[in-house]
């Protein structure tokens, strides 16, 4: 069987002069397309010699015909369609640069600032995504896409202060967080004040066998309730107070952690010095809890039924990645028959600088010092007073599991 290409005799030649005449109207019709309209890459980057409608001309066997596709491109970003016609931005427009754009936050959003901590050691691995978060969603049917904001631990143990609870989400307007007692947090008084209040009640039930390797089997039962009341003029000055009532309710005498009846556990001033970079720079005197890192060496001892505390001054900044702390601080020795006292005798003081370079990691550098002047019988061994130097790093975090 003899093959015959597809271009050869007269009707080849007719189907040549189709297909010139074809390319040559759509070459002239894409040179009347305005100038932000191209043609798509996908057509070959050739051009078409111009000749009479008569003419017959040769076309390379490689070259694979397409239907002309034609991409418009886009208006540049910082070009409104108001400016395409003349005329102004329509609102749907409008609407839209705002979705691109991330919402500023208020400035109550921001106030106070809140310090970021590691967490503890044996940390438990809390439940994350949708679900049930309580026995009280439960009963509820309360379905909930994600962990519930609630800044109060779902746990007796509360590690945290309770002026570092952050209650901020609750000025959100778009917050849909809600619990019975947030009526008690973020209250505004005009647009200058914020006040803020809570507390807790803990009952702790203790059954200690071979109790200090005495042979004795006790149990104990402790209460504990804490109230506190705090106070902000916009972000440039605060009143914190917080009062405690721990108590052992017996039957067996009680330790040296279990009694402390109605004192103060934090009562400080704290004001705004400076800015830097756009971050306030506070200073803090007064009683005050204190905890930095994982609180293996700092930690206001919250599992006690009293909780460790000091007095003296603070400075701090909170960046965006990178914070300082430095204080200078006495303890304060729980009495349950007086009211609490501070040990002046003893020196505290350090510098704690903590780096977060990525959500979930901590880097720290800090200096400590620690004067005690008191003469210390431990364990039958009399103790000269002594000074204690401190230098150290750390690093805690989860990367690549």
């Amino acid at each position: 069987m003899a093959r015959i290409g597809p271009f050869q005799g007269r009707r080849g030649q007719a189907t040549v002069l189709l297909v010139g005449s074809f390319l040559l109207l759509v070459e002239r019709a894409i040179a009347q397309v305005p100038a932000t309209i191209q043609p798509s890459p996908a057509l070959p980057a050739r051009e078409l010699p111009s000749a009479p409608n008569d003419a017959i001309f040769q076309i390379p066997a490689d070259l694979k015909l397409q239907e002309p596709t034609l991409a418009i491109q886009d208006e540049p970003a910082d070009r409104a369609d108001g400016d395409k016609e003349g005329g102004e931005v329509s609102q749907a427009d409008k609407d839209g640069d705002k979705a691109k754009k991330p919402e500023r936050k208020t400035f109550w959003e921001t106030v106070p600032p809140i310090h970021i901590f590691p967490r503890l050691g044996n940390f438990p691995m809390l439940p994350s995504g949708p679900g049930y978060y309580s026995l009280l969603d439960h009963c509820r049917g309360d379905f909930r896409q994600a962990r519930p904001k609630f800044p109060y631990p779902s746990f007796v143990i509360m590690p945290f202060p309770f002026f570092d609870a952050d209650f901020r989400y609750l000025d959100n307007p778009k917050n849909q967080e809600f619990d019975w007692s947030d009526c008690l947090h973020r209250i505004h008084c005009g647009d200058c004040w914020l006040f803020n209040t809570g507390g807790e009640v803990r009952y702790m039930y203790q059954d200690l066998p071979n109790f200090n390797l005495s042979g004795r089997d006790i149990y104990k039962h402790l209460l504990r309730e804490r109230v506190y009341l705090d106070s902000w003029y916009l972000d440039r000055f605060r009143l914190y107070m917080e009062m405690l009532d721990a108590r052992d309710l017996g039957p067996f005498p009680p330790g040296p952690l279990d009694n402390d009846t109605a004192d103060f556990l934090n009562l400080f001033v704290e004001v705004k010095l400076f800015d830097i970079q756009d971050k306030g720079v506070y200073a803090r005197v007064g009683r005050q809890e204190l905890l930095f890192g994982s609180q293996r060496l700092i930690s206001p001892l919250d599992f006690a039924n009293t909780k460790r505390t000091f007095q003296g001054a603070r400075g701090y900044r909170i960046g965006e990645k990178f914070d300082t702390d430095v204080f200078w601080v006495q303890p304060v020795i729980p009495d349950p028959v007086r009211m609490d006292w501070v040990d002046t005798r003893v020196n505290f003081a350090g510098w704690w600088n903590p780096y977060r370079p990525r959500k979930g990691e901590f880097l720290d550098a800090y200096y400590l010092f620690l004067s005690n002047q008191n003469n210390i019988n431990r364990l039958g061994i009399q103790l000269a007073p002594t000074d204690v130097h401190t230098l150290g790093t750390r690093y805690v975090g989860d990367r690549n599991n």
